[in-house]
C-alpha cells in the first residue's frame, strides 16, 4: 500500500530516535519506502529532494556492508533526515534557509565520502572464503581504480549509483540540483530587474494598469489611430487583445490578487474548513476520499476526467496542493484560504487553495499575451474589465499528479 506523507514522516522520525543504530533489512527497506515517498511529494524542491538523494545514496551504501559500514555513515544518515523533516515541518517556506541546509548536508556527504576511503584504505583485505571466488570478495568493489581516484567517489554504492568510473553520477547529480537551486535564484533577480527595465522604458510608473509590467514592449504597442469598427474588448489602454470565442473564466482570489481559471479546468470547488486546511497545508496533498457523501457517488461531484474514474479508484487517489508561480503572487499557498478548487487538464490533476471564488462565472471575449510564470496572459472579460488568466497546463504540468486508469 502505497505510504501518505504524514505515514513516511513518521518513519523518518522513527529512526532518528531509535537507540539501535544497525539498520537491519526491514528497517532499511522501511525508510526506502519512505524515501521514495518524500522524494515524490518534493520532487520540485531543489534542495530537499538533493538532501533526499544524498540520503538514499548513503542508506544504499549501510544496506550494502552492514556492519562494515563506518559510524559515520549513521552519524550522517541520522542528520540528513533529521533536516528533512525540519525542512518538512517549518510553516513558511524559506528558499535561502532550504539552500544553506542543503549546502551543509552536501559539505558532510563530501567530508563522508573521505572517511570511507580512509576507513577502506586501514582496513585489510578479507581472504575469500571455502566457498568463495576472489571476484567475489565482499569488498573487491571497493579497490577505486586509477580513472576513479581523482574523483573520490562514495565507491561502495550498490550498481546503478555509481558508474564504473567510480560513482561520479552520484556527486554530478547533487552538484547539478545546486546549480538548479541557484539559476532559480538568479531567474527570480533578473525578472525583477528586468521588469523594472521595461516600465522605465515606457516612461511609466509602476501600479498604472496601462503600463503592467506583464504588458508587450513598447514597440508591440498599437498606433493611435483607433479601429473603425468596434471590436467590445477594453479600450484606452493602449494594448491590443486578439478576439477568442466567448469561453468561460472562474475568478479565483489568491492572496489579494484575482485570477481568472479556464472553467473547464476546474474539477471541483469545496468551501475548506480550517482543520481541513491545516492538514492540507501540512501534508502538502489532499486525499480525494476526504469528499465522501453519504449514499452519493464521488465521481458525479467532479467534472472533467475524474468524473470519469470508478469511485474505488478516486478514494484512493491523492493530489498534491500546487502553488502558483508568478511575479506578484505569494511563493507558498495561503494560510488563510477558505475555499479548495480541484483543477484538471487531461490526466494531469491539482489542488489550489483560494482566499475566494466568485460565484458567477465570468467570460472571456478577448486575450493577449502576457507570460508571466503559470500566467499565460491577460482576458478580456465581457461588459469590460479584465482578468490575468492560469495556464492549467503550465501548472498542472509541473506540479499535479498523473493519474491514467
Amino acid at each position: 500500500m502505497e505510504l501518505t506523507i504524514e505515514e513516511a514522516v513518521q518513519r523518518v522520525k522513527a529512526e532518528i530516535i531509535a537507540p539501535d543504530w544497525r539498520l537491519n533489512a526491514r528497517r532499511v527497506e522501511s525508510l526506502e519506502e519512505a524515501f521514495a515517498c518524500l522524494g515524490d511529494r518534493f520532487r520540485n524542491r531543489k534542495g530537499l529532494k538533493a538532501i533526499l538523494t544524498m540520503a538514499g545514496n548513503v542508506l544504499e551504501y549501510v544496506k550494502a556492508r552492514g556492519d562494515n559500514s563506518p559510524p559515520d555513515s549513521i552519524d550522517f544518515l541520522k542528520e540528513a533526515m533529521a533536516d528533512v523533516v525540519n525542512l518538512y515541518e517549518e510553516t513558511d517556506y524559506n528558499p535561502e534557509r532550504e539552500e544553506r541546509v542543503f549546502r551543509k548536508v552536501f559539505s558532510h556527504f563530501q567530508s563522508l565520502k573521505g572517511k570511507i576511503k580512509s576507513h577502506q584504505e586501514r582496513r585489510p583485505p578479507l581472504q575469500p572464503g571455502p566457498g568463495t571466488e576472489p571476484d567475489q570478495t565482499p569488498l573487491a568493489a571497493e579497490a577505486p581504480g586509477p580513472a576513479a581516484a581523482g574523483e573520490q567517489p562514495l565507491s561502495e554504492l550498490p550498481p546503478g549509483e555509481a558508474s564504473a568510473a567510480g560513482g561520479g553520477p552520484v556527486l554530478s547529480e547533487a552538484e547539478r540540483l545546486l546549480a538548479d537551486l541557484h539559476r532559480t535564484l538568479r531567474r527570480a533577480e533578473e525578472v525583477g530587474a528586468a521588469l523594472q527595465e521595461l516600465v522605465q522604458a515606457a516612461g511609466g510608473r509602476p501600479g498604472n494598469p496601462a503600463e503592467s509590467p506583464s504588458g508587450p514592449p513598447a514597440e508591440e504597442l498599437p498606433a493611435a489611430s483607433a479601429p473603425e469598427e468596434p471590436t467590445g474588448l477594453p479600450e484606452g489602454a493602449g494594448l491590443t487583445y486578439k478576439k477568442c470565442p466567448p469561453s468561460g473564466l472562474r475568478e479565483i482570489l489568491i492572496g489579494d490578487r484575482a485570477l481568472g481559471i479556464p472553467e473547464e479546468s476546474v474539477a471541483l470547488i469545496r468551501p475548506l474548513p480550517v482543520k481541513a486546511r491545516e492538514k492540507y497545508l501540512r501534508g502538502g496533498q489532499v486525499p480525494l476520499r476526504d469528499f465522501r457523501r453519504l449514499f452519493a457517488s464521488l465521481a458525479r461531484q467532479f467534472e472533467g476526467m475524474l468524473a470519469t474514474m470508478p469511485d474505488r479508484k478516486l478514494k484512493k487517489l491523492v493530489l498534491p496542493v500546487a502553488s502558483l508561480q508568478a511575479v506578484g503572487l505569494p511563493e507558498v499557498p495561503d494560510d488563510q484560504a477558505t475555499t479548495l478548487v480541484v483543477l484538471s487538464y487531461g490526466h494531469w490533476h491539482g489542488v489550489l487553495l483560494c482566499s475566494g471564488v466568485r460565484e458567477e462565472l465570468r467570460v472571456m471575449t478577448g486575450f493577449r499575451k502576457a507570460p508571466n510564470g503559470d500566467l499565460a496572459g491577460v482576458g478580456a472579460l465581457e461588459g469590460g474589465g479584465e482578468l490575468p488568466v492560469v495556464s492549467a497546463p503550465e501548472l498542472l504540468r509541473r506540479e499535479g499528479f498523473l493519474a491514467i486508469v
